[in-house]
């Protein structure tokens, strides 16, 4: 990039709105113009960093910037490495839109209307390179009655380049079955619209299971500024989204993501300052890990006293139903019998009576409770039924209200629930035999899996107790090349050589 540019660090409004209540009208007009003037120097140093013929395309031409011809350059080279699949590219830029379908003129300096667009440019220079005009085209094409034929041409490589906007092509476009690259030709303002972009191609349904992003920064630009604002909002935002601590576990996957810092540092031009930026990124991922270790740590004690008292319950519960265990297998051989109470008086079965006027008993029996317990106004949830082979026989009424389905608790040194169903009576006791000959026996080997599960769990935990961090050496050495580093770094900046793009540093964030 030719000349030499600097920037001014005037706060958008150096005051502050209130003061704007109390200023003369003069005044007033004075400080809209040095705001419209800050505006006016962002958006064309924005230009610039595109491309200088978007800013005046009668003093500058084609060898006065080369990112456009790098985009061009990568365009050409993936679409012919992808030819055979007809993969697709996208170009995002929110700057110089396709002259045919601009709201209004913009001028040169002289006056002059300028014509450049890094749209047509880029089409152009992709024409001249071989690619055929019709499979390149613009989102400004795009209508009501066209878009949608356009999204599929895309998805079945008909087109197979297209330039947008964020606006306009960031979201909504059903467009990634053959997508294999996005191109970033200039930095929005929001966090999101960088994720709105790369959504187009990080997608479920896209063919290709390796996928390209390409950023484009120049150097010693405009760029570094952007990039600086996408940090801070970038970091404000996790802040809120975080809390103070706790990071998820999901977070360390962003590390494999370049972020606005690290473009910032390339857009500064210095080794060192690219080098801090990537420790930086390195050692949050370590910071956070660290920390969820160190705290992890701090509530195993907990976690062992809740696994433990745990842990005697289930073995409890194992001795009670070893117990109950040996009683079935004691009275297997036993003869029918079954005692069913109601109001104080009971009814005894045996094997001289029809299981199924045993069945309709019961099933009245438990019809009988769900009734009771709804026009009751003393509702109980519990009620004893009777006993069978060893076991109490309890209703749960409270959740037997489906006049269908009933549950049942087995009382015997454990308690086992099982369900029955009303309309099909002559099942009831083949399901409570099915629970007493079987599912207790079951119960038993779950019992046993969970106490061995407590047991390992619980050696894990006290084995490391005393663990270090498992990463500690390497937190250490990037903790000290970065505080070096971050020594060389200030140093440089109280020098008498000083980065034009660190000024935007040390001012307030412009809201556009």
């Amino acid at each position: 990039m030719k000349g030499n540019y600097r920037f001014s660090t005037v706060p958008l409004f150096p005051e502050g709105m209130e003061k704007i209540k109390h200023i003369t009208s003069k005044e007033r007009e004075e400080l809209v113009e040095e705001n419209d003037l800050q505006l006016k120097i962002v958006g064309e140093n924005r230009k610039l960093t595109l491309d200088m013929r978007a800013l005046d395309d009668s003093i500058y031409s084609d060898i006065d910037s080369d990112k456009l011809n790098q985009v061009v350059a990568n365009v050409f080279q993936i679409y012919q490495e992808n030819d055979e699949k007809k993969s697709t590219q996208m170009i995002f830029s929110d700057q110089s839109v396709p002259y045919k379908y601009r709201n209004s003129q913009t001028y040169n300096l002289d006056g002059t209307i300028n014509t450049f667009s890094a749209y047509d440019e880029i089409k152009a220079k992709l024409v001249a390179r071989g690619i055929p005009e019709q499979e390149i085209r613009f989102i400004h094409e795009a209508t009501d009655k066209n878009k949608e034929a356009m999204m599929r041409d895309m998805r079945t490589g008909k087109i197979r380049v297209l330039i947008g906007s964020t606006s306009k092509a960031g979201t909504g476009l059903n467009v990634q079955d053959k997508l294999i690259a996005v191109h970033h030709l200039d930095v929005p303002w929001r966090p999101s619209d960088i994720t709105q972009r790369n959504g187009r191609i990080i997608r479920q349904g896209n063919e290709n299971p390796l996928v390209q992003i390409h950023f484009y920064i120049t150097k010693g630009s405009m760029d570094s500024f952007l990039w600086q604002t996408q940090e801070v909002k970038k970091n404000f935002i996790e802040q809120i989204m975080n809390g103070q601590s706790a990071a998820r576990e999901m977070e360390e996957l962003t590390t494999d993501t370049p972020s606005p810092a690290s473009f910032k540092a390339a857009a500064n031009g210095n080794p060192l300052q690219a080098e801090f930026m990537k420790l930086d990124m390195e050692l949050q991922v370590l910071k956070r890990s660290r920390t969820r270790f160190y705290e992890g740590k701090a509530t195993d004690q907990n976690r062992i006293d809740e696994e433990k008292n745990r842990l005697s319950s289930f073995e409890k519960r194992l001795e009670n139903v070893e117990k109950d265990l040996s009683n079935i297998k004691e009275t297997k051989g036993n003869p029918f019998s079954l005692e069913l109470s109601y109001n104080g008086q009971s009814k005894y079965f045996n094997d001289q009576d029809k299981k199924s006027d045993v069945g309709e008993f019961f099933a009245k029996r438990l019809n009988g409770n769900v009734l009771q317990y709804q026009v009751s106004t003393e509702r109980i949830a519990l009620t004893s039924l009777g006993h069978y082979r060893g076991f109490e026989l309890v209703h749960q009424v409270a959740s037997s209200n489906d006049n269908t389905n009933h549950d049942l608790i087995l009382k015997g040194n454990a308690q086992y629930s099982v369900r029955v169903d009303v309309s099909a009576p002559t099942g009831i006791l083949t399901r409570i035999d099915n629970k007493i000959d079987e599912g207790i026996a079951r119960d038993f080997e779950n019992t046993l899996n969970e106490i061995e599960r407590l047991r390992n769990a619980i050696n894990k935990i006290e084995e490391a107790e005393n663990a270090p961090y498992p990463k500690e050496e390497e937190y250490k050495e990037k903790m000290e090349r970065y505080n070096d580093l971050k020594e060389s770094l200030q140093a440089e900046r109280s020098g008498t050589i000083r980065d034009v793009t660190s000024d935007y540093e040390q001012s307030e964030e412009m809201e556009m």
